[in-house]
């Protein structure tokens, strides 16, 4: 607002206005008071006008204001707003001159007074407004805690859905969180029939319908909560208006324990007496210090028929005079009544006497009551006499049981659980030569042992692990070495258990002595090593086994020759350590072990055995297995003698594959390949497939010769049959027949399409250039092919026409194949005539080019256009180039084409958009049969010297990769004498070619064109997403503009921004367009708002763009349900993916990814809940559709959209915390899933 005027001849009128105003109005200049009216002085404390002189507004405002910040602060910022836009409102703490403080609104504006501006500021007071706002806020803030907390379960219900709860509700029902509860309906939280037996959904109409017509209804109400079980309610029914909508609160109290409490009361008033009189342990009611009650136990217990003979008796009546512990009864009685009523309940023993005068030895518990009013002792007894002489017997037990310990033959210990002895019998004291066990007590095995076990482990670790592991199991059994008293060692197996004496957990340890049994061990050893020692030193390989086919023995070699350690090999079954196969089938050879433990007899091993050692390595062998039998003729186990035959072997096979292979490369001879041929023959016709034959003559070989001589041409042809070998499969034949002629017989074929793949591959990979002794050479090939069985001949035909075929391929000019094939040849004729069509077409100005534009994204400016050639036919309308280009780049009629391309964009370049101011240079594809021609510097030349009106500068030519690999060195000084004319270079399809380092380093193009196939699935694929983010950081490292194909949505625009690259172009921009509305195009370009909002944003790092796919399939998620409800679209969520938000896109990426590398952030852990409520949400909407409730499903859609809401705001806090710098302050922008 512009600063205002005060016409001096109104100033009186202005001035009376202006100190009568009712809100205050102040004057100031550079922070000091000029001027204020009489309400001014009023509020600020001040009698006259006079005292304003020596006050400025930081004089009259406390240090800081409301918000935290200086005033001084915050009056220079404001001050500038003020300056700069003539109006500004804003909130500012007051100070009176008592020193109180009021909070006020206050509105500046610039006036100008004498010429000079000044700041013209009146204010309201707002303390009072702020005040209300608290409060409202501490009452909204109490009523909901109030909802929260209330005693009696309370839901409130919108449209039949709940919309909220409280604790109570929650509890009641079963569910631990609200989302679980939030959603349903009534029913879903009630059985299908109440009690009553009306169905639900009927009751809930009625009890509905009166409350909406009296405004509450209560009743009665069955509720079942999750695990099924139900509650009896009165329920309270109460329609209420909240923010204009109609909510129905219900509040319900359980009242199924006063139910069953009533019916309780009833009946246990029926059944008390049968409870009191059928109670196991008797009891008597005394009252006044008589019996008034008793039950049968009672009576049964003491010996009375009828309870009329006990009732009436006092204690002392059925008890004996003396009590056990010799203290008179009566005595007694008067104590244990006192504790009684005093603590409530007295437990006691207690002598009772039978009425034949028998004695009971009881445990009673005496307990005062208070029936109707009336003090009644309650007196409930058992009988102990049994439990005592259970005791005595104990005792008894415990003592027979120290004579056995103690005069056991086996030595014997108690150990606690610290791993001390505790008690030792006398053959353990005289085992380890003590003179008592007194002298063992307290001792630890450890102490009675050297500090280490003979199998080197440490003593006190190996006690400790004993211990812990019979404490876990219960039991353990292990050998220890121990010393006795006078130093000696001995020998010992001990047997821990795991007992409990008294509540304590001790350990039992059973020793056995192993002296002996170690003796005899020791010698059996010494007489099987003298054994094995005469078996090892055998030059065959030796194996022996038990009875059952485990190995006993195995000697070094034939360790060796099984690569098994004897170690690991003895105890195995000998199957898997001689894993024998025969040579020719592959086989498994039935074990000789087998068949002598079988038939008892020995067993020689056929021809042709193969044994196969543990690390993959083969052996040809040549064995025998004998039995080894005991005296008594009981089969013992076997013997296997064998020794490596694999030399001899191997020295047969190389006679007989000379016979059958080319000496120079390996390769299959005309012998070989005869036979191949009549296999591949058989094949073909057996599985009605194609077969291929195919005779390859290398191109420029016999100048090779000539120039390097004989040697380096067969070191040349075996580097032609590797690269032949790694491009056929496996199961094809490749033979040389001499020279370097070659045959491919290519089998298993489905189409012709399949083998010329094959066949492209095998010219690209001969092709390429030889490195041999830092000598480069280059040479091609010429393939001709007949298919078998459309060409149905035998194999010597076969070759002859493949022969022709070649012959004809090399008089085409090389580095081709050629079909012998009629249908082939009529397609020839075809495509002559097509070629024919398109050259009359662009003699009949029947092509013309469409433009698509090149945006800089970060910045909305608009970079250049693509010139894209289309063809407008007569009588099929636009054909689009894929259509017509491919067949056209095979002959030399491109080069016509693209020349006539470049005159064309030069000419409407000038005409059209120069003319017009628009500076935009224009890129033209240059296919490679042009590119490469020996003249094109000088055409080009000639083209722009035609065009002066179009600068070189504003020509961009697009190549492939492709196009360099003839000659690069050629290649890359063509593109700088372009260059040098001033015309870009931009290498198209950048990543789908070679893409190979050198190329880029040598191959001086200006720009790397991304190819759309990467961008347009890179939101979807890592792989995609990754290959562009190699691009970007290829083209940054060798300096190299950027831009990228196939950007078809904003989001691919977003994500190539935040990748690096700014520049692109595609459907999501602009669809390809004649000349003539490029311009209307350009006028109403507008960049999209994602753009610019990520405009000012650094590179992210690229582990967080899984972040960004997953924004992005979430969205994609919400946008699938929102389309099934209000377009009747399909599904094409599956159910998991819907129900479950674990498993959908999102969640997948939340529960790997995400939380590997957010996990610890709130901002992240905030997701969860909404997601899994969106899931819930999306699942019953989708239900309600399929259930045609499309009223429903419609405005629960309303609170998907919220949640929606909801998690953007969520991901963008995420965000904020995963960008970098100050990048956090940008807005994520998403697609506008905002409606049905």
């Amino acid at each position: 607002m512009a600063a205002q005027s005060i016409n001096p001849d109104d100033s009186g009128f202005f001035w009376q206005i202006y100190n009568e105003a009712r809100d205050p109005i102040l004057l100031t200049k550079d922070g000091r008071f000029l001027d204020c009216n009489q309400a001014a002085l009023a509020q600020l404390g001040l009698r006259d006008k006079a005292e304003l002189c020596h006050l400025t507004l930081i004089s009259v405002s406390p240090p800081l204001q409301p918000d935290g910040r200086a005033s001084a602060e915050k009056l220079t910022e404001v001050s500038k707003l003020i300056a700069q836009a003539g109006y500004h409102r804003f909130e500012w703490a007051c100070k009176r001159a008592d020193g109180s403080l009021f909070d006020i609104e206050v509105t500046a504006t610039v006036i100008t007074i004498n010429d000079e501006p000044v700041f013209h500021a009146h204010w309201r007071d707002i303390g009072e407004q702020k005040r209300l706002a608290r409060e409202l806020h501490e009452s909204q803030e109490a009523a909901r805690k109030i909802f929260d907390e209330a005693a009696d379960p309370v839901i409130l219900f919108k449209q039949s859905v709940a919309v909220d709860c409280n604790k109570a509700a929650l509890q009641q029902l079963g569910y631990q969180r609200n989302q679980d509860l939030l959603g349903l309906t009534p029913q879903d939280i009630s059985p299908p029939v109440q009690e009553n037996g009306q169905q639900t959904k009927d009751r809930q109409t009625e009890v509905t319908a009166a409350a909406l017509r009296d405004g509450k209804n209560s009743f009665e109400w069955l509720l079942k909560r999750t695990d099924g079980s139900l509650i009896e309610t009165e329920t309270t029914l109460t329609t209420i208006t909240v923010h204009d909508e109609e909510i129905r609160h219900m509040r319900w109290r359980d009242i199924g324990e006063q139910k069953r409490l009533a019916r309780e009361l009833r009946e246990s008033q029926e059944a008390a007496r049968k409870i009191f009189d059928e109670a196991a342990d008797p009891v008597i009611l005394y009252k006044k210090g008589v019996a008034v009650d008793c039950n049968k136990a009672a009576l049964q217990q003491l010996g009375y028929q009828r309870k009329q003979d006990l009732l009436g008796l006092t204690p002392e009546d059925i008890s004996p005079q003396v009590q056990e512990s010799g203290q008179q009864t009566k005595d007694r009685e008067a104590e244990v009544i006192a504790a009684a009523l005093r603590d409530g309940t007295k437990g006691f023993e207690w002598q009772l006497k039978r009425t034949d005068g028998s004695l009971i030895e009881t445990e009673i518990t005496l307990t005062a009551i208070t029936v109707h009013g009336e003090e009644v002792l309650h007196i409930r007894w058992r009988d102990i006499g049994e439990q005592k002489r259970l005791a005595k017997e104990l005792r008894e037990s415990e003592e027979s049981f120290r004579r056995i310990f103690d005069e056991a033959a086996a030595p014997l210990m108690l150990i606690k659980n610290d791993g001390r002895i505790f008690d030792s019998n006398q053959a353990a004291v005289r085992l380890f030569g003590y003179p008592s066990k007194q002298l063992l007590a307290g001792k630890s095995p450890t102490e009675m042992a050297l500090p280490w076990q003979p199998d080197g482990r440490v003593s006190t670790q190996m006690a400790h692990e004993m211990i812990t592991i019979t404490l876990h199991k219960g039991y353990h059994h292990f050998g220890w070495q121990m010393r006795c008293m006078d130093g000696s060692l001995v020998d010992t197996e001990i047997t821990l258990t795991r007992i409990t004496v008294h509540g304590e957990t001790l350990i039992h340890a059973q020793i056995r002595d192993l002296t002996e049994q170690n003796r005899l061990r020791t010698a059996l050893y010494a007489e099987k090593e003298r054994a094995e020692i005469t078996l090892a030193s055998i030059g065959d390989a030796v194996i022996t086994t038990d009875a059952e086919g485990c190995i006993t023995f195995i000697n070094h070699v034939a360790s060796q020759l099984t690569g098994w350690l004897a170690s690991e090999a003895i105890g195995q079954p000998m199957a898997d350590v001689f894993h024998i196969v025969n040579e020719t089938t592959r086989a498994r050879v039935v074990s000789p072990v087998d068949e002598v433990l079988k038939n008892g007899k020995t067993v020689n091993l056929a021809n042709h055995t193969v044994l196969i050692a543990r690390d993959g390595k083969e052996y040809n062998i040549e064995d025998s297995a004998a039995p080894i039998f005991l005296r008594d003729d009981t089969l013992l186990g076997c013997v296997l003698v064998f020794h490596d035959v694999s030399e001899k072997h191997q020295l047969l096979k190389s006679v007989r594959w000379q016979a059958g292979h080319d000496v120079l490369t390996g390769l299959p001879n005309r012998v070989l390949l005869a036979d191949r041929f009549q296999r591949a023959l058989a094949n073909a016709r057996r599985q009605k497939n194609l077969l291929g034959v195919c005779l390859m003559d290398l191109d420029q070989f016999k100048p090779v010769n000539d120039l390097y001589g004989h040697d380096m041409g067969d070191r040349l042809l075996i580097e032609v049959t590797a690269r032949m070998n790694q491009a056929v499969r496996s199961e094809d034949t490749v033979a040389r027949l001499g020279g370097d002629e070659f045959v491919m017989l290519l089998g298993g074929l489905a189409d012709r399409q399949q083998l010329e793949l094959v066949l492209r591959r095998i010219l690209e990979t001969v092709s390429a250039p030889y490195v041999i002794e830092e000598h480069t050479i280059s040479i091609s090939a010429s393939i001709g092919v007949a298919i078998y069985p459309l060409d149905e001949a035998d194999a010597d035909t076969l070759l002859r026409h493949a022969d022709q075929a070649m012959y004809l391929a090399k008089q085409a000019g090389r580095n081709r194949f050629h079909w012998f094939d009629v249908a082939n040849d009529r397609q020839a004729q075809t495509s002559q005539q097509t070629l024919a069509r398109i050259r009359e077409a662009l003699q009949d100005d029947e092509l013309c080019l469409h433009y698509q534009p090149k945006v800089n994204m970060r910045n909305g400016n608009i970079v250049g256009m693509e010139a894209l050639l289309r063809w407008q036919h007569p009588q099929q309308g636009l054909v689009p180039p894929m259509d017509f280009l491919p067949l056209a780049e095979q002959h030399d009629l491109i080069i016509e084409i693209g020349e006539w391309v470049i005159e064309q964009a030069l000419q409407q370049n000038a005409t059209m958009w120069s003319a017009a101011g628009k500076d935009w240079p224009i890129s033209v594809n240059i296919a490679a049969r042009h590119f490469q021609l020996s003249d094109f510097l000088d055409r080009l030349k000639a083209i722009l010297a035609r065009h002066p009106e179009s600068p070189p500068q504003q020509l961009e030519l697009e190549i492939l990769e492709s196009v360099a690999l003839g000659d690069i060195q050629h290649v890359q000084q063509l593109i700088y004498s372009c260059q040098a004319l001033g015309v870009k270079f931009s290498l198209d399809d950048f990543g789908t070619g070679y893409s190979s380092l050198s190329y880029l380093k040598r191959l001086p193009a200006d720009t790397l064109k991304i190819d759309q196939s990467f961008v347009r699935d890179m939101l979807d694929d890592t792989d995609d997403l990754a290959m562009i983010e190699a691009v970007i950081n290829l083209a940054s490292a060798f300096n190299r503009a950027l831009i990228a194909e196939g950007v078809e949505t904003a989001e691919h625009g977003v994500m190539l921004m935040r990748l690096g690259c700014d520049i692109g172009q595609g459907y999501g921009i602009a669809r390809p367009m004649p000349a003539s509305q490029v311009l209307d195009w350009a006028a109403q370009f507008t960049p999209d708002p994602k753009w610019r909002q990520w405009a000012n944003a650094q590179k992210w790092d690229i582990s967080d763009f899984p972040l960004l796919v997953a924004e992005h399939d979430h969205l994609a998620w919400i946008k699938q349900v929102l389309d099934t409800v209000a377009n009747q679209a399909p599904l094409s969520l599956t159910h998991e993916q819907l129900t479950n938000h674990h498993l959908c896109r999102f969640g997948l990426w939340y529960y790997s990814h995400g939380q590997a590398r957010y996990g610890h952030l709130p901002e992240f852990t905030s997701l969860e809940p909404v997601h899994a409520e969106i899931h819930r949400t999306g699942t019953q909407i989708i239900h309600l559709h399929s259930t045609d409730q499309q009223t429903a499903a419609r405005a629960l859609c309303q609170t998907l959209l919220t949640l929606k809401n909801n998690i953007v705001d969520l991901l963008y806090a995420l965000h904020r915390v995963a960008l970098t710098g100050n990048e956090a302050e940008l807005r994520i922008s998403h697609d506008p899933v905002d409606s049905l």
